[in-house]
């Protein structure tokens, strides 16, 4: 029985890929799918692509039913783009997951598989910095000003009262910060940090970083996209678990130095002028973190092994981006 994928942005899309290289045929549910975007990663040949929206139980309704739908991958989310609304965040990120999680409920669907974010530790940093590797159990507090953040915990706490009150068999991971190749609208800055790097070896260009949030000190918990796909369907296969929430980053975290040299060592010529200090942590936090995400949880219950580090990731990118500006 196939599985539902809502939201078909970057993860969502490679989640389908690598199901249907499983030979599965999944369901993409999307209100305003990027179909070119989506092609250029998934066959769609081979999914079903639905057009709905999660504020709507009627659609999840029909396509759960009418689909035959076995699980869910939960992925759509507004993202933390300077542009998004507060109140529709709140919507589509909390309202829009009870949804999910209510049809789930009452159609018995096996399983709910949610994409947290470790944004979900980020509000507790400036009182408890970690002198540890972090754990699920590092404290997690509200982000002040932090919607998206704070929309995350909100519904993780949701899908745990889900799970523990009515039965529904929710399992959370808490992603890193995404990156890797995708065509479609962006959240993370990491991705805009990429292609201003490459877009501007590419043409000669000095690139100038003037933006805080483009930048960070210490070490940073990223998380390929294709890891992130292992992941979620690892999540979705997993049996006899002991935990529901799991933090999912690449195999280890990088610096800021470490991403600059990797793109460099594809165009040694690339000129980067960071106008600002790399004091702060990522996405412009107060915190520049030292100790890496402990991923030991999901390596063990889930069997996640992360295959994509920085430099296949790189290399992956930089071919992406020669063929597009060819």
């Amino acid at each position: 029985m196939p599985t539902l994928i809502t939201g078909a942005g970057q993860v969502g899309a490679y989640v389908a890929q690598a199901l249907v290289e499983r030979g599965e045929c999944p369901i993409l549910f999307d209100a305003h799918p990027r179909v070119e975007a989506l092609r250029e990663i998934v066959d769609l040949n081979r999914c079903v692509l639905v057009r709905g929206n999660i504020l709507d139980m009627t659609d999840l309704l029909q396509v759960m039913t009418g689909e035959r739908v076995d699980t869910v991958i939960h992925t759509a989310a507004i993202l933390p783009t300077p542009d998004a609304k507060p109140h529709l965040m709140v919507r589509v990120n909390v309202l829009g997951f009870v949804n999910v999680l209510e049809a789930a409920r009452a159609l018995g669907i096996r399983r709910v598989v949610y994409t947290s974010s470790i944004v979900v530790h980020y509000g507790a940093y400036p009182k408890f910095p970690p002198q540890a590797p972090i754990t699920e159990e590092a404290p997690i507090e509200r982000i002040p000003g932090f919607f998206y953040g704070n929309t995350k915990i909100a519904a993780e706490y949701i899908g745990l009262d889900y799970a523990d009150a009515l039965g529904v068999d929710l399992v959370a991971l808490r992603l890193g910060h995404v990156w890797g190749v995708w065509a479609g609208p962006w959240g993370a800055p990491i991705s805009i940090l990429l292609y201003r790097l490459v877009q501007g070896a590419l043409r000669g260009e000095r690139v100038v970083l003037n933006r805080p949030e483009l930048v960070w000190g210490g070490r940073e918990g990223f998380l390929h996209v294709r890891n992130a796909a292992q992941a979620l369907v690892r999540a979705r296969d997993a049996t006899d678990l002991t935990h529901r929430v799991f933090i999912i980053t690449d195999a280890r975290p990088y610096t800021f130095s470490e991403l600059l040299e990797a793109v460099r060592r594809h165009f040694p010529r690339l000129e980067v002028d960071v106008a600002v200090p790399l004091t702060g942590g990522y996405a412009a936090t107060a915190v520049a973190l030292q100790q890496p995400y402990d991923i030991s949880r999901a390596r063990r219950e889930l069997g996640y092994d992360p295959e994509w580090d920085l430099e296949r990731g790189i290399a992956e990118y930089v071919e992406w981006m020669r063929h597009r500006c060819a």
